[in-house]
């Protein structure tokens, strides 16, 4: 991992791949990173297949960043093929299903 937590790779046509470790200890680093790729004018689909654990700030962080790119007419989703980690962590948060969500979880893109 690029930074002892997680990394990220993007596939230069909006694709954003996250893995390893996304919990409270990495959060700022996290934020930041994902500012880089919030950009008016550019969609992004994450990829959250490879994240070996995550908890209540790491979808505060995607959800802040969904919300920001409404704002900006831009599409900021995630993609329901995601690991059983992040899975059980957004079942455990209610997010998973959230009807406020339905725009963020996409099955294809």
């Amino acid at each position: 991992m690029e930074n002892g937590f997680f990394e990220m790779s993007a596939d230069g046509a909006g694709g954003l791949r996250i893995t390893g470790q996304c919990t409270v200890e990495c959060a700022a680093e996290l934020k930041e990173r994902l500012l880089e790729f919030l950009v008016p004018g550019g969609d992004v689909v994450l990829d959250v297949s490879g994240v070996e654990s995550a908890d209540a700030t790491f979808f505060q962080l995607l959800i802040a960043a969904f919300n920001s790119s409404k704002e900006t007419g831009d599409a900021f989703r995630c993609r329901k093929e995601m690991s059983e980690a992040v899975r059980e962590a957004a079942e455990l948060a209610g997010l998973y299903d959230h009807s406020g969500l339905k725009d963020f979880w996409v099955s294809e893109v």
